[in-house]
């Protein structure tokens, strides 16, 4: 809407146009005027102003025509009219309405009545605007998500591309690992085999509640805040990413390459990743986003090795491993930290873990006791 707001006045009646010109410049608004239906639809149609009061009785074309055409005519934005009428008769008000009349006066207009209703009518607009230019920018803004989604899939081809040159990994592997795909050692290390391995799965709870409701830019803010903690303790690391997908990202240890304590390793790891991912919740539930970070550890036995799907060779990790260590991080509390007995046996003499009690259907849980890292012993 206009500053200061546009109004059209059409009446065939000169001394009426006048009276109304007079008190509605007085209260500071640009009044345009017309005297019949054609003019009033051309100068409604090129003008655009933010509110018309329209009388019924017009020669050749009377208002309740130029109401309807005007609100037919989907190239305008929301223009409020009031209708002008010389009677009371409550069929005239009906018909008014179902011609798409957003109010109405009687003739002899009182002054203080059309100060108010114009008002009135003025704000009704101005909501009706910053609801389209809402609207618009939310319009833009999916036009730049699709357009940056176009661009990062293209860079994300190319970096596939590029890892298949060293033998069809298309995840990031750990430092060093690339290397070790081109060498002598590489074809045996990626060959099909049985491994014991650790896995770490962290998941950022309530992602696709917030992505259902979010605007992309705070999705593509809360990403990257997210993933840049993430990549930076995982890259202290020696673990391989298997899955890194809806705010979920999965690392296994001990394969393909090899971890003196890979346990140890990745219970410090979880660690860091709570404590770091600890502010950043924090912000993120002040906003408020309903956002929490869980983290699971499960250690078993898996077959490992490339696997040839439908978009070329990954690095698998196959067996419930994997499974329970997605449960326990979808389990979890905000920053906590759950594992298996396995895990914790092998972390006994470097870290406290204390029992816990789930609530809620267990699925592949139910199989045993669950501990989680004691943090009043943290040592």
């Amino acid at each position: 809407m206009r500053t200061p707001p546009c109004l059209l006045v059409v009446d065939d009646e000169p001394t009426n146009v006048d009276i109304l010109r007079t008190r509605l410049t007085v209260q500071g608004y640009d009044v345009l005027t017309a005297v019949d239906g054609p003019s009033a639809l051309a100068l409604a149609t090129t003008a655009q102003p933010d509110l018309i009061l329209l009388d019924i009785r017009l020669p050749t074309m009377d208002g309740l025509t130029v109401c309807r055409a005007l609100k037919a005519d989907t190239t305008l934005p929301f223009i409020p009219i009031i209708l002008l009428t010389a009677k009371t008769d409550p069929r005239e008000v009906v018909a008014g309405f179902d011609a798409g009349a957003d109010d109405y006066l009687t003739k002899p207009i009182d002054h203080t009545a059309l100060v108010a209703r114009v008002q009135a009518m003025l704000r009704v607009k101005a909501r009706h605007d910053a609801v389209d230019a809402e609207a618009q920018e939310q319009a833009m803004q999916a036009a730049q998500w699709a357009a940056w989604s176009r661009t990062l899939e293209q860079r994300l081809q190319g970096q596939i591309t590029a890892l298949e040159r060293l033998g069809g990994l298309k995840e990031f592997p750990a430092p060093g690992l690339a290397e070790l795909v081109v060498s002598p050692e590489g074809a045996v290390l990626f060959q099909h085999q049985q491994r014991v391995v650790t896995v770490l799965c962290c998941t950022l709870q309530g992602f696709a509640a917030f992505v259902a409701t979010a605007t992309p830019m705070q999705v593509v803010a809360v990403l990257e805040a997210y993933e840049a903690v993430v990549g930076a303790v995982l890259e202290q690391g020696e673990g391989t990413v298997t899955q890194q997908t809806d705010g979920r990202v999965q690392v296994v240890f001990n394969a393909p390459l090899a971890c003196a304590d890979p346990a140890g390793q990745v219970v410090h790891m979880a660690m860091a990743l709570r404590d770091q991912l600890a502010p950043v919740c924090a912000d993120w539930q002040a906003q408020p986003y309903a956002l929490a970070c869980g983290l699971g550890i499960a250690q078993g036995e898996a077959s490992v090795g490339l696997w040839r799907g439908v978009g070329g060779l990954n690095y698998a990790v196959l067996g419930p491993v994997t499974a329970v260590a997605m449960a326990l991080s979808d389990a979890a509390a905000d920053g906590q930290i759950l594992l298996t007995p396995t895990v914790a046996a092998a972390v006994a003499g470097q870290v406290a873990t204390t029992p816990v009690v789930l609530h809620g259907p267990r699925g592949v849980l139910s199989g045993g006791p669950i501990l989680q890292v004691d943090t009043s012993h943290e040592r």
